[in-house]
């Protein structure tokens, strides 16, 4: 509002339209309380033929096709739109409505900033929560890669045990057959060497001769 320092400022100011428009609904004066000579503001004040000051009042709201006073006779004027009015309440209300109007303006524009705010801090709000549902989506997806690692790393053990195993039994088994083997070596080695196995190989020979 200090920013606004004459009537340039205030139809320039970024929230002059929506003050206005606020503004233009109100009726400055009260009617019920109000006669043709003599009224009352909305703000209490007595005024001096009210229709006067509603007009100056809604005349610098106009700011499309505001009139202009083209008769001044110091106390009764006439403008341009063809109304009389008697001036000093007519500049009243140019005033009130003037005053009004900068406080309206700072109005709107602190309900403007405060809805900008709430639509950031609305958007802020969303993106913390899709935050921590992502985050949340991540902690799961990393809960499960864990688990599913967990899981290979149980089986790739127990795929070593497993060949672990089957090659201690593969090592006993050729043991087994060696040990088998050679066994048999002295067997035959054995049974070569002895009487019994000579005399027999001599009798084959002697039936053999005979034939």
């Amino acid at each position: 509002m200090n920013n606004i320092k004459n009537d340039n400022d205030v139809r320039s100011a970024p929230d002059y339209r929506n003050a206005v428009a606020k503004m233009h609904n109100i009726d400055p004066i009260i009617t019920s309380e109000s006669n043709f000579f003599m009224g009352r503001t909305k703000d209490g004040q007595i005024i001096y033929f009210p229709d006067s000051y509603r007009i100056g009042y809604r005349n610098f709201l106009n700011s499309e096709k505001p009139a202009w006073i083209q008769l001044d006779f110091i106390v009764v004027g006439q403008l341009s739109d063809g109304n009389w009015v008697f001036l000093p309440s007519y500049r009243d209300g140019i005033n009130d409505a003037k005053n009004e109007l900068k406080f309206s303006i700072l109005a709107e524009s602190q309900r403007r900033i405060f809805e900008d705010n709430s639509i950031a801090n609305e958007k802020l709000e969303k993106l913390k929560r899709e935050s921590e549902e992502l985050y949340k989506e991540n902690e799961n997806i990393k809960l499960q890669l864990e688990k599913q690692h967990k899981i290979a790393d149980e089986d790739n053990k127990q795929k070593d045990e497993m060949q672990r195993q089957l090659k201690d039994i593969q090592d006993k088994l050729s043991k087994i057959e060696q040990q088998e083997g050679s066994k048999k070596d002295t067997d035959s080695k054995t049974y070569d060497k002895s009487p019994i196995s000579k005399k027999k190989i001599e009798g084959h020979k002697h039936t053999i001769s005979y034939n």
